[in-house]
């Protein structure tokens, strides 16, 4: 969708023809919209990888203050307090979350998907993640939780979103079939 409203602003763009400068208006703001979400997506991301390598840096006692010790892993432990080990599964919400980026990035499914389908949600959930891991490592637990609570109500707002708009092939193939044998 970018190449066409790219090429659509390039073609109607003249330098001598003044007439057409109108339409040119009405399409650059969505490139300009696009561009932005796009580069807000990878700086989120970048924040959210650098704030989690932080840290676990903290958590491996790297820094170079003793008291008080900050991380995953360390604090209070109450019944509601996750393992250490829990939290290595941040490394596979990395993975899942520069796959994204890079399907972003790279192909005009994951354009129209992430960019348009989801606008803002995205950002969102990368930047209440990052505060998420921040309240988590300075053993703040109210905070935490609410924004934990955060993290979850929009993650799963942008599965329910991915998943009415954009049904997997599969699925509908199967549905297909079972309709199909319904109806025979």
């Amino acid at each position: 969708m970018v190449n066409d409203v790219m090429g659509t602003a390039l073609r109607r763009f003249s330098l001598f023809n003044h007439h057409h400068l109108s339409s040119l208006t009405i399409i650059m703001p969505a490139w300009r919209e696009y561009l932005t979400r796009k580069l807000l997506n990878i700086f989120l991301f970048l924040w959210y990888t650098a704030a989690n390598l932080f840290i676990f840096t903290l958590a491996f006692n790297l820094d170079p203050q003793v008291p008080p010790k900050y991380g995953y892993g360390l604090g209070k432990q109450t019944y509601l307090t996750p393992s250490p080990w829990i939290f290595g599964v941040l490394f596979l919400i990395h993975l899942l979350f520069a796959g994204t980026i890079l399907y972003t990035q790279w192909t005009e499914k994951g354009n129209e998907i992430v960019i348009e389908e989801l606008g803002l949600q995205f950002p969102l959930l990368l930047a209440l993640s990052t505060l998420w891991a921040g309240t988590w490592a300075r053993q703040l637990p109210i905070p935490s939780f609410i924004l934990a609570l955060l993290v979850c109500l929009v993650s799963s707002n942008i599965f329910l979103r991915l998943k009415r708009g954009h049904p997997l092939a599969a699925d509908s193939e199967w549905q297909e079939q079972r309709e199909f044998r319904v109806s025979s």
